[in-house]
């Protein structure tokens, strides 16, 4: 994701999620994985915010996610609605941990 480093007064920030600043909004991570034995895709939208280790370091809020139902099937990132979508909720990574059993 990325990281900060603090050398002579400066902060200075790398990644590609770390903007000048180190904020970003709306970031996504495309997911496959497996439930009961069948490959699902998906994907996961977090805020990250990314600081010098001595200030907390990298923080990412998982913001929301969604995934495919049908097996095997792609989803297009950040897609909520429509004939080929799963249903989004706010959700955490216990819950996205959870798989189809969760819901």
């Amino acid at each position: 994701m990325g990281g900060a480093t603090f050398r002579a007064g400066e902060t200075n920030y790398f990644g590609p999620w770390a903007p000048k600043g180190g904020q970003r909004k709306d970031r996504f991570v495309g997911l496959k994985f497996v439930i009961d034995g069948q490959i699902h895709f998906g994907w996961a939208r977090f805020n990250v915010r990314i600081r010098t280790p001595r200030k907390g370091g990298l923080e990412a809020v998982l913001t929301g996610y969604a995934y495919e139902t049908d097996v095997n099937e792609p989803i297009k990132t950040g897609q909520t609605s429509g004939p080929e979508s799963a249903e989004t909720r706010p959700g955490t990574l216990g819950q996205l941990a959870l798989g189809a059993a969760g819901r």
